[in-house]
């Protein structure tokens, strides 16, 4: 299938939709508040202001691949031979409640964008997931729930990789991830040689150990990233950890590291005040100063 790049403007009119991970949308949900969810287009718009306040920033399209995956993008001059920062987003909107899929996965308020939006590299690029702020015919619940890391979704970041790695011609990437999005960029670690670095903020890693935890089902048909874990043994990474995320949690972490038998370039911190969403945003600038470049 062709691969097509469309860049956007900024500004223009489009489908929306928007993230939040799926255990807290359903535990404030469920909890009685009666506070109104935003509707897809109020969700897209809050992403584009996100995203205004990035000079230069502009909205893109990977089309094809075999889903299209929307972001935002702010790449300076003289980019070539330099490292790009990838941020991809979160699990997002996948379930209204315990028991009611949602209909649209795109974020209530998406964490990597405002991490991206944070970061000062000049050459950088928000991926959203499948299937949030875009609709297409592969589009379907399962693409959000129990298929979030299906061998589809993995394919199609990596064909976005390639498309960037072709245009732009970059020496490498650093992979962040957020939530569920750290569990789709360590798979892509430990699969490309391009990768110079990973990097996780609240990260799903052990998708097993995840569903037990908390008593889910099962993510048939995705991929677990603690099942890569000798193929990451050479890859440098860095995890930020919640010690009070109780969307994922610490212990999802060091379930993924028990899989390593090399862990010398495994880096890990654990921000003992934070939760799953807070307070992240704010400390990204200093925090990313713990990431070697």
């Amino acid at each position: 299938m062709q691969i097509h790049l469309e860049v956007l403007n900024l500004w223009r009119s489009g489908p929306g939709r928007f993230f939040f991970p799926a255990l807290m949308a359903c535990l404030v949900l469920a909890s009685g508040c009666a506070r109104r969810v935003p509707g897809p287009g109020e969700r897209w718009q809050t992403a584009r202001d996100i995203a205004a306040t990035v000079p230069g920033a502009e909205e893109i399209k990977f089309a094809g691949l075999p889903f299209d995956l929307l972001g935002f993008t702010r790449i300076a001059k003289g980019c070539r031979d330099q490292e790009i920062h990838i941020y991809i987003e979160g699990d997002g909107l996948a379930w209204l409640t315990p028991s009611i899929v949602s209909k649209d996965p795109t974020p209530l308020s998406p964490l990597a964008l405002r991490l991206w939006a944070n970061d000062p590299h000049p050459f950088k690029i928000y991926l959203a997931r499948p299937c949030q702020y875009v609709s297409g015919a592969g589009c379907n619940k399962t693409v959000w729930t129990a298929g979030r890391f299906s061998e589809d979704v993995i394919q199609t970041y990596h064909r976005v990789l390639d498309q960037i790695s072709r245009q732009l011609a970059p020496a490498s990437f650093t992979l962040f991830g957020y939530s569920g999005g750290g569990a789709v960029a360590a798979i892509l670690s430990a699969r490309r040689t391009d990768i110079s670095r990973l990097v996780t903020v609240a990260g799903n890693l052990d998708t097993a150990f995840w569903t037990r935890k908390h008593r889910l089902s099962p993510l048939a048909g995705s991929l677990n990233p603690a099942d890569f874990a000798k193929e990451l043994e050479h890859t440098d990474q860095y995890h930020f950890i919640g010690g009070l995320d109780k969307t994922v949690g610490p212990d999802v972490f060091f379930s993924f590291v028990q899989k390593f038998a090399d862990r010398t370039k495994l880096h890990y911190t654990v921000q003992e005040q934070f939760n799953h969403g807070c307070c992240w945003e704010d400390a990204w600038p200093v925090l990313l100063k713990q990431i070697k470049e």
